[in-house]
């Protein structure tokens, strides 16, 4: 892998979302970069940030091979820098996974600048995404 597919900028831009999830599920194929991402980060980060939508953690990832979160530390760090509101999910298939990890995980995170391990605590814009005029 060795660019960032247009995907989550587009989405982001689109004004038909409030929340972003799975920025880098890709981890869980097993491709990883071969070179260093991070103008597409930067401009990723830049993106999400202007278009004011919030962006998931997801701990499903802790219970995959991958054995880390969505999105991975670094792109949190760079969208907690960047101001961009982080919420949380569990990512659950089956009722004995609702919540799972979310008590437990941001506390053992080493939190970015800027970021709150309060999970439900960020709010969601009045309107939707960029005051599309849906609720959330």
């Amino acid at each position: 892998m060795d660019r960032l597919p247009p995907t989550g900028r587009d989405a982001a831009e689109s004004g038909l979302f409030t929340i972003l999830g799975h920025l880098d599920l890709v981890k869980k194929f097993g491709y990883r970069p071969t070179r260093s991402l991070d103008r597409e980060l930067e401009r990723l980060v830049e993106r999400i940030a202007h278009a004011e939508v919030l962006v998931e953690i997801n701990t499903a990832g802790l219970h995959r091979p991958t054995g880390e979160a969505y999105p991975s530390l670094d792109i949190l760090r760079r969208l907690c820098e960047a101001g961009v509101q982080i919420t949380f999910g569990s990512d659950a298939h089956r009722p004995d996974e609702v919540g799972r990890d979310l008590s437990t995980a941001p506390p053992s995170w080493p939190a970015p600048p800027g970021m709150k391990a309060s999970p439900f605590s960020m709010p969601i814009p009045q309107g939707g995404a960029r005051g599309s005029g849906r609720s959330p």
